[in-house]
């Protein structure tokens, strides 16, 4: 019926039976939980939110939720060529990453992630084959503006505050 077809031209997953739409069911999710819950203003109704997930996923904080964000985004971005090239997939991954790197103290959180300096020190298409994907012109200035607002948070942005 098509089902499969869309933005993406269908997809099959890489080979683990998951294809690009639960994904972006995911990380809509994730977006929404991050407008509520996550940044320099968690509240105390945040609080609770944080025990629940703590108990429930053994996510202790906001750095091990973000370190599954992170994980998701960068899956996501491997898996894009494996996807077909599923613009929308890079594009949503690509805007939850920008929206993580605009707070600084949440880029001082993200530039600490493991997850995220194997993003930082593998930023090529032989890691993310997206990269070399002439659809993702836009896509790969959003990836390397993200990569460089945490590259400047990690190497000193607090001297050109002075």
């Amino acid at each position: 019926n098509g089902a499969g077809a869309g933005a993406g031209g269908g997809a099959d997953g890489a080979g683990d039976g998951r294809d690009g739409w639960l994904d972006l069911a995911m990380l809509f999710f994730f977006q929404q939980f991050r407008k509520s819950y996550v940044g320099d203003a968690v509240t105390s109704k945040s609080s609770e939110v944080y025990r629940v997930l703590s108990e429930r996923l053994g996510l202790q904080d906001q750095a091990a939720l973000l370190s599954v964000y992170v994980n998701t985004i960068a899956s996501n971005l491997r898996r894009s060529s494996a996807l077909h090239g599923h613009v929308a997939l890079v594009e949503q991954s690509l805007q939850l990453l920008s929206d993580l790197t605009l707070g600084y103290s949440m880029t001082r959180m993200l530039v600490k992630l493991e997850a995220m300096l194997f993003v930082l020190s593998h930023h090529s298409a032989e890691h993310f084959a997206f990269l070399d994907n002439p659809v993702h012109t836009r896509q790969r200035t959003l990836f390397y503006t993200c990569l460089g607002r945490l590259l400047l948070i990690s190497a000193g942005g607090d001297a050109l505050e002075e």
